[in-house]
C-alpha cells in the first residue's frame, strides 16, 4: 500500500514510478520494483511534502513536476542509477505548478498551471 492515491506514472524497465497527493504517511514520489509482478516492492522514492503531478523518466534520470510549492521548487530530478538510494541532483522553482513534462531531442519541455 502507499497510502495515498496515485497521479501519475511511468514504466521504465522492471521498475514503475508514481507520483501521488500530498501522502502525510511517506514518499510523494515513489519507486516501484515489478521484478516479482505478484509480490511488487516499493524501493525509493522522495518526500516532497507537496502533490506530485507528473514524473517522466530518461535514461538514469526521473523527472517530477509538482504543484506550486512556497518552501521550494516544483521541478526536480534525481539521479535514479540505483532506485534503491535516489539522489535529487537539480531543481527549478517555476512559480507554478508543473503539469506536464515532456522530451524532444536533448530538451526538456515543462508545461505549468498558466500555460
Amino acid at each position: 500500500s502507499t497510502g495515498a492515491q496515485p497521479q501519475f506514472i511511468e514504466m521504465s524497465g522492471r521498475y514503475l514510478h508514481f507520483t501521488t497527493q500530498n501522502n502525510v504517511s511517506g514518499n510523494e514520489y515513489q519507486i516501484l520494483d515489478l521484478a516479482n509482478a505478484k509480490a511488487p516492492v516499493i524501493v525509493g522514492g522522495g518526500e516532497l511534502g507537496v502533490i506530485t503531478n507528473v514524473v517522466r523518466v530518461s535514461g538514469r534520470y526521473a523527472y517530477v513536476g509538482t504543484n506550486s510549492n512556497a518552501s521550494g521548487s516544483e521541478f526536480l530530478v534525481y539521479d535514479i542509477s540505483d532506485p534503491l538510494s535516489i539522489v535529487q541532483v537539480a531543481s527549478y522553482e517555476v512559480g507554478n505548478h508543473v503539469n506536464t513534462i515532456d522530451f524532444i531531442d536533448k530538451y526538456i519541455l515543462v508545461s505549468n498551471a498558466s500555460g
